[in-house]
Order: structure tokens, then C-alpha cells, then sequence
């Protein structure tokens, strides 16, 4: 009978294990905690205005596109230059987190944002845009910006 049991627990374990390490629900649910903590984190670090803790958060050759500007970026360095002028113009307290999600599967999210600032002129920025994000070993590695309001150049440049 012993052996009998030592054979049924060791069939038990091994099932167990094999579940576990199967590329399964298990997998994507990680990817997912940790595309979601990984967004969170960036979200903390851009209304802390910390340009390392949001650069953290990002793969070496991440890309930049915002659609309504036609922007791109390309690499952290050339980020890093552009979000510092962008937490520049950006008041951290009256912009706000309207919604955010990651994919069940961790490959993408989603971040709505109220942004509200003054431009390098000196004028009003009040916006509200959407944010795609796409995650490669749980950073974002591209983010893609779309904008709610039709006149987003216009405030962004007007006094230029």
C-alpha cells in the first residue's frame, strides 16, 4: 500500500507541476499582472513627473507615435528628451487618469488621460487622449497616442 501511495503523490505532483508550467492561461495571466503593474508603475511615474522611475518602465528601442501630431520617437534616449518637456508643460495636479486596462493576454493596454498644462508658450493645454500601449516582456516596448479633441494642434502650438 505505501508504494501505492508514494506513486499516487508522486503522479499528484507531477501533475501539478506540469500545470504549472504549461504555456497555457497560467502564462498569459502572469504576462497580464505584469503588463498591468508595469502600466500602473509608468502612470505613477508620469504624475510624480520621475523621469527615471518612467523610463524604467520601457524597452530600450520603445517607439513614440502620437497620431494628431504625426510625432515619432524612437529609442530611450530620444523619449527621454521629449517626455521631459512634456512633464515641462504638464500640471500633475489638475491632469487626471480617466481609465486604463491591459489585454488578458498582457500584449496591450489602454490609458485615458485628462491632460492639462500650459504649452511652451504659455497657453492653456486641456485635452483628453487615448493611449495604446504594447508590452514585450512585460515593458512597453510602443505607445501609440490618439487625441478626443479636434483642436489639439491648435492649443498645442497656438502662440508659436
Amino acid at each position: 500500500m505505501r508504494n501505492r501511495t508514494t506513486t499516487i503523490v508522486i503522479i499528484v505532483v507531477l501533475g501539478m507541476l506540469a500545470a504549472s508550467c504549461s504555456t497555457g492561461e497560467t502564462d498569459e495571466t502572469a504576462a497580464a499582472e505584469k503588463a498591468a503593474a508595469t502600466q500602473q508603475t509608468n502612470i505613477d511615474a508620469v504624475f510624480a513627473q520621475d523621469i527615471d522611475a518612467t523610463m524604467a518602465t520601457l524597452t530600450e528601442d520603445v517607439e513614440f507615435f502620437n497620431a494628431a501630431m504625426s510625432t515619432h520617437w524612437i529609442g530611450k534616449a530620444q523619449y527621454r528628451s521629449n517626455i521631459e518637456t512634456i512633464f515641462e508643460i504638464t500640471d500633475p495636479d489638475a491632469t487626471e487618469l480617466i481609465d486604463n486596462f491591459v489585454s488578458d493576454d498582457g500584449t496591450r493596454g489602454v490609458i485615458v488621460m485628462h491632460w492639462v498644462g500650459e504649452n511652451g508658450a504659455g497657453n492653456p493645454i486641456d485635452l483628453t487622449y487615448v493611449q495604446l500601449t504594447e508590452f514585450e516582456d512585460g515593458l512597453i516596448a510602443k505607445t501609440t497616442m490618439y487625441w478626443e479633441d479636434q483642436d489639439v494642434a491648435d492649443q498645442l502650438m497656438a502662440g508659436y
